[in-house]
């Protein structure tokens, strides 16, 4: 079974000699454009590439050990695999991996992140919610809490331009 074969010390070797054969400017993925800004094609990115940028993603975003993060777009995605999964590595992030994006807020709800990342339509999501907790009385700081989780400290938004009024909002 699976167990036998990640115990088998003449495959665990041969996963060791690959490993430490592995050099910085080596290709680690090829991410594929969409042809936004011109033809599609595949983004050689490098091990050292990848590790530059989760490092620097990392020391900026000002996560370790302690946080907890979700994953719920495809490694396929820049964003993903660039920031997401090896900033997650560097840091040594415990990570929720969401199968069903339509389930984001249960899982959030449910693992407790204290770093959700996400597309701008994440938060304008969000920011709906807690309006309509505050037009009828409610408390907006529950239903972020609900939505989010109880422990969100750090919510950046990419992929595209995040409304400054979403934001502010929810910043606030």
């Amino acid at each position: 079974g699976e167990a036998s074969r990640a115990a088998d010390p003449a495959r665990a070797a041969a996963r060791r000699a690959r490993a430490a054969a592995v050099a910085a400017d080596d290709l680690a993925a090829l991410i594929y454009t969409s042809g936004a800004t011109g033809a599609p094609k595949g983004a050689m990115i490098t091990h050292r590439a990848l590790a530059a940028n989760a490092a620097s993603a990392a020391a900026v975003l000002g996560v370790g050990a302690e946080d907890r993060a979700l994953s719920f777009l495809p490694f396929s995605h820049a964003a993903e695999r660039m920031f997401g999964q090896g900033t997650r590595l560097v840091a040594g992030m415990a990570t929720a991996l969401v199968e069903d994006p339509a389930g984001l807020f249960a899982v959030c709800a449910d693992f407790a992140p204290t770093v959700v990342g996400g597309l701008p339509r994440i938060f304008e999501r969000v920011y709906e919610r807690t309006e309509v907790a505050r037009r009828t009385g409610g408390d907006p700081r529950a239903a972020l809490a609900e939505l989010l989780g109880p422990r969100v400290r750090l919510a950046p938004s990419g992929g595209a331009p995040l409304p400054s009024s979403v934001a502010e909002a929810l910043g606030a």
